[in-house]
């Protein structure tokens, strides 16, 4: 599809066609109550870090340098949070009671997924911080999908590898009373389901990857969290 074709589908969906309304209607149900200190949008709203380095993949053998992955990470939390050490950046955001969940996206497997590399270093640090391995739990939406990435052989015994469907259309790990009903585009499923296990959660990372949708375009943090 043409760039510019697109362009002008994304506006007439946001516009509206005949009678339909400019902006969806949205109803959520939940019996959670809001915090009272919200953890969104962070301590660093809107701030991006970009960090890079040739040397990161060997496109010749086809295989990450992880001691790379590890400096350029190590580079982008100090930058972002403004301190000293690796450790100092991480404790702004985790604490050794925290049990911590991991959002993956494995829908483009082999290749465009959530790097199993830079999953263990976020794990690594999670631990050299004390939060135990057993409070860490690296999810996904599809779970055949997220097992066949092996994130288990890249971090240590306990961490916990969850898929919310064991087939497509199971529901039986989503919370069946915590959703949001909306019909954006005419679409058959208009309800999104929160994942159960992300109520004992108190902190979520989200390891997303660059990708288009037939829905949501090009997808990113804020489509991978809410699906």
């Amino acid at each position: 599809m043409k760039r510019r074709t697109f362009l002008q589908l994304s506006s007439t969906a946001l516009l509206g066609v005949g009678n339909r309304r400019a902006e969806p209607s949205y109803r959520i149900v939940s019996a959670y109550k809001p915090s009272l200190h919200p953890g969104m949008p962070g301590p660093f709203p809107g701030q991006v870090v970009s960090v890079r380095s040739a040397r990161c993949i060997d496109e010749v053998k086809d295989e990450v340098n992880v001691a790379v992955v590890r400096e350029m990470m190590d580079r982008g939390m100090r930058q972002l949070t403004g301190e000293s050490t690796v450790g100092g950046a991480w404790r702004r955001f985790i604490s050794p009671t925290d049990t911590v969940g991991i959002k993956v996206n494995c829908v483009g497997r082999p290749k465009v997924v959530s790097s199993p590399e830079v999953v263990a270093e976020v794990v690594r640090n999670l631990t050299a911080l004390g939060v135990k391995p057993n409070q860490i739990y690296i999810y996904d939406r599809f779970g055949e999908r997220l097992h066949e990435m092996n994130y288990d052989l890249h971090v240590p015994k306990g961490v916990q590898i969850h898929g919310a469907e064991a087939s497509r259309g199971s529901i039986r790990h989503y919370d069946p009373a915590t959703y949001v009903e909306v019909d954006f585009f005419g679409e058959d499923d208009t309800r999104s389901e929160m994942i159960a296990m992300i109520s004992k959660f108190t902190k979520i990372i989200n390891v997303p990857n660059m990708k288009d949708h037939g829905a949501a375009g090009v997808t990113g943090c804020l489509k991978n969290i809410a699906y």
